[in-house]
């Protein structure tokens, strides 16, 4: 590409935020309000709902903005991904050989019954881990790659997979289409459809542990209302791409011999919505899991025991300099760009963002503005305390009740969240653009990146937390 052609592309693409926001608002009010209502009627028609606690659906909000990236940061944001996801793979190994590992990523008892019954060569045994990567970057700040930091995995049917695709698609049909008619220049592309990558993921299991067959079992309790309404949606997807796909509750899968029996028919991979912690939960109300054990230990589950091991502390396995020799040098020095420095709270010594070496509490009650507690497990954003945003005695209480329950609770060094503003009708019909803080989730595989935007008026940005969607677009 010449030089000026690079340069006009590069200043269009770090001015993008602002100038589709100034494209979108040419319209007149009522082609904006027009806009509008038919994003939010397709967003129902096409499934963007959230299942309260109470059993209903809601509609998630989606803005008409979509964020966009350069083609170049999706390859580079691939990469990274990718490195990030194999680590993540080799935990279960590691959490088995080395004590130290095994400390940081802690197990209830109920769990351990599981895990330690898996065959002595399943942490050896091909670990397959589809799941999503929480990151926050700006697309349009000239320094994206030295501002990439992820903050946390999600591993075990990490939720958005029908929510990306289908708001990507519906921005592409809609808000895409009417900013072309304005300027006709600017085309956008979707990155890749997460349950494409989820398709291939179960695909190359498949392959690798030899099975013969793939019809798959969609693994998630229906028996509790409150949550995304997503898997009915991906069997759909998955049906659509001539794979056999059911829903199936843990509690009415059954083995026969060695099939594993759903009420519809037989399956021969698990994608679980479910943990293992949800698991003993059920065996303790008397259920029998024989059929999910024996899926287990037979390679059959996607994501696969490796996925259990998704704590919050796991970026400290990745970010302390003690366990570097247990990585790639590639993955290495990934971690060091883009892994944030995390810590569980505990007593004792370790080391500063610098390497330096502190006692881990008097560090963590004296930089409190540059530091964030989070729960090590658990989901939806909820008991997260932001040091810059947290009074002095409220740091100090809650950094107490950490120390109460050992390798409950993370301190991360903090990351400012993400701002940026996109056009919002009114209910009274006005048009102005108003503030969201962003971030995203990476689905990686060998075989693509797929893109969840989300935002929220709240710092803690999470569909559970009332945030909304934003599509994300590849600038062609």
């Amino acid at each position: 590409m010449p030089r000026q052609q690079k340069s006009l592309r590069e200043n269009l693409h770090n001015r993008l935020g602002r100038t589709l926001n100034e494209t979108l608002l040419r319209l007149s009010p009522d082609e904006l309000v027009a806009l509008d209502r038919q994003v939010r009627e397709e967003s129902v028609k096409h499934g963007l709902l959230y299942e309260d606690s109470e059993g209903k659906s809601q509609p998630i909000p989606l803005l008409l903005r979509p964020r966009v990236l350069s083609r170049e940061q999706r390859r580079f944001f691939h990469k990274v991904c990718a490195e990030i996801v194999r680590a993540l793979e080799r935990l279960y190994f590691l959490w088995s050989t080395e004590p130290a590992v095994r400390e940081l990523l802690p197990l209830s008892e109920g769990e351990l019954s599981w895990v330690t019954s898996m065959p002595k060569s399943a942490p050896r045994s091909p670990q397959s881990i589809f799941g999503r990567l929480d990151v926050q970057v700006d697309f349009a700040d000239p320094n994206w790659e030295e501002n990439l930091h992820f903050f946390e995995a999600n591993t075990v049917g990490a939720g958005g997979i029908h929510y990306t695709a289908e708001a990507d698609q519906l921005v592409l049909r809609t808000v895409a289409a009417k900013l072309r008619e304005l300027a006709p220049n600017l085309l956008l592309q979707p990155a890749d459809d997460p349950r494409v990558l989820l398709l291939h993921t179960l695909t190359h299991h498949a392959d690798e542990i030899g099975l013969g067959r793939l019809n798959v079992g969609l693994l998630q309790d229906r028996r509790i209302a409150g949550g995304p309404e997503e898997f009915p949606a991906i069997a759909l997807a998955l049906r659509a791409r001539n794979l056999k796909a059911v829903v199936v509750d843990p509690r009415d899968l059954t083995l026969k011999g060695e099939e594993l029996l759903t009420p519809e028919g037989p399956v021969d991979l698990l994608y679980r919505d479910t943990t293992i912690a949800e698991l003993v939960d059920y065996e303790r109300e008397g259920s029998n899991l024989k059929a999910v054990r024996w899926a287990f230990a037979h390679d059959r589950v996607i994501s696969s025991v490796a996925g259990e091991f998704d704590h919050k502390s796991a970026f400290e396995v990745l970010s302390d300099p003690r366990f570097q020799g247990l990585f790639t040098a590639a993955q290495r020095r990934v971690f060091a760009r883009c892994i944030p420095w995390t810590r569980t709270v505990r007593e004792g010594r370790t080391t500063d963002f610098h390497g330096a070496e502190v006692d881990l509490l008097p560090f963590v009650r004296k930089n409190r503005e540059t530091l964030v507690l989070k729960p090590n497990r658990g989901l939806g954003g909820a008991s997260v305390v932001i040091g810059p945003f947290a009074e002095i005695g409220e740091w100090a209480e809650a950094i107490d009740e950490a120390v109460k329950s050992p390798g409950a609770t993370v301190v991360q060094r903090y990351v400012p969240s993400l701002v940026k503003d996109f056009p919002v009708v009114t209910p009274d019909g006005r048009c102005q653009l108003e503030e969201f803080y962003c971030v995203c989730g990476f689905y990686a595989t060998a075989d693509g990146l797929a893109i969840l935007g989300r935002a929220s008026k709240k710092r803690v940005v999470n569909v559970a937390q009332k945030g909304g969607l934003v599509a994300c677009m590849v600038l062609m």
